[in-house]
């Protein structure tokens, strides 16, 4: 493994602000929180930090302990609904056509209503088995008939902290966390700027997103603070050919060896950062740098594919997959699914792997070798964990430890990128 000579320092890079959407269509003592900022961001330069992150959706009812006073508003028209409430616990129940507060013996016939604390301190969330403090304001919406959603509203600095540490090891080098969090930020900033306007959320708490667990943040919470701290504001671009613009900054635990475009897998344009061109020779201590072999029978691909994709009810079991693209390193990036009549469909092997298996734990990545057997298919060879697309973590981690800095290890994984100050 090569070494790296000479700190750019990303802090030193140009600053601008840029948050024009361009992806051409696509264990230590926790961490002591962060102030409340969301009150204040606002005042920079009319810049709207806030991040509306999807907690929970389809839940009959939530439980909030809010520190302190809180108002009440009608999350649509701004009109305030209850103001400086104070009880110990604060019960969300969702019914037709109106959101219920039994703790304040009030029923409010309105879509959605926030919950605006008057205190920094965090809040703590209860919902089915699950249980988290946030900091920000929260909004309870109507979802379903009986069931509602749950988001959280917080400053993307202060949401940053926590994806950090959810989304990499606290082990990992600090140019490795400070390399996370210019893509996390990147990442949710381009997801904000594409959320559709009726919709009451940016990003997800998940993997489909993110990962946001909220705070206290545990292992590693004051290091991912200091990598979000250092890098305050910093995102990816690219010159694009209607100017600078952020992108979707795609990552992945480990890429196996080598990163692929987006453009095939997401059915976008392709564009310079996404284009899948890093040799990535730096994961390979990861321990999903190979795994494998995984049998999966027939009858239960067949029936996933039916339940996810109702054009696969044509055809019988599902006897053969063929690959019909695949990148230059062998990666499978579409295939031909078809029965025992030779009745075929076409589907991207990413839509593939996460069908057959949902958590994408088992079938960690599409670079692997499909074969048919006596009623399973077995995945063998298997390289990597994740999509493969953009920055590789396990990969920025051993680049790191080479002594390479971030600025060098964005702009590897992202070609053409550049690195600018937004705020």
């Amino acid at each position: 493994m090569c070494r790296f000579n000479g700190r750019l320092g990303v802090l030193s890079l140009l600053t601008s602000a840029l948050f024009t959407a361009g992806c051409d269509r696509p264990t230590s003592e926790p961490a002591v929180p962060p102030p409340r900022s969301a009150s204040t961001a606002r005042s920079l330069a009319g810049l709207d930090r806030d991040i509306r992150v999807l907690l929970a959706a389809d839940i009959p009812s939530c439980e909030i302990k809010v520190p302190g006073l809180f108002d009440l508003v009608d999350a649509d028209r701004r009109d305030i609904l209850y103001q400086d409430a104070g009880v110990p616990q604060l019960t969300i129940q969702f019914g037709p056509g109106a959101i219920a507060f039994p703790e304040l013996d009030r029923v409010f016939e309105v879509e959605a209503v926030e919950i605006v604390p008057h205190s920094p301190e965090p809040m703590a969330v209860s919902f089915e088995d699950q249980r988290a403090s946030y900091a920000g304001a929260l909004t309870v919406y109507r979802y379903g008939e009986n069931t509602g959603g749950l988001v959280n509203i917080v400053d993307v600095e202060d949401y940053l902290v926590s994806v950090v540490i959810s989304e990499v090891p606290a082990s990992f080098h600090p140019e490795a966390l400070r390399v996370q969090a210019v893509v996390s930020r990147t990442y949710a900033w381009y997801q904000k700027r594409m959320a559709p306007p009726n919709r009451r959320w940016d990003l997800m708490a998940t993997e489909s997103s993110q990962m946001y667990t909220g705070i206290p943040w545990g292992d590693g919470g004051r290091q991912a603070m200091e990598a979000v701290r250092d890098t305050s504001g910093v995102v990816c671009t690219w010159n694009s050919p209607h100017g600078e613009r952020i992108f979707c900054s795609y990552f992945s635990s480990t890429c196996g060896g080598h990163t692929q475009a987006a453009g095939p897998v997401k059915n976008e344009s392709s564009i310079p950062p996404l284009s899948g061109i890093a040799r990535c020779d730096y994961c390979a201590d990861s321990r999903w740098f190979s795994w494998g072999p995984v049998r999966t029978s027939k009858k239960v691909v067949t029936e996933r594919l039916r339940q996810k994709y109702p054009r696969f009810q044509k055809l019988g079991r599902i006897e053969d997959i063929q690959v019909v693209d695949q990148t230059v390193q062998g990666r499978p990036v579409r295939l031909r699914l078809l029965d025992a009549k030779k009745r075929a469909i076409e589907l991207e092997a990413e839509n593939l792997r996460l069908t057959v298996d949902p958590t994408g734990r088992e079938l960690r990545s599409t670079f692997c070798t499909i074969r048919s057997q006596a009623g399973y298919f077995v995945f063998s060879e298997g390289r990597g964990f994740g999509h493969g697309l953009g920055l590789c973590q396990y990969g920025a981690d051993g680049m790191a430890r080479a002594g390479a800095n971030a600025a060098y290890i964005l702009r590897y994984y992202y070609p053409q990128s550049r690195l600018k100050r937004a705020y």
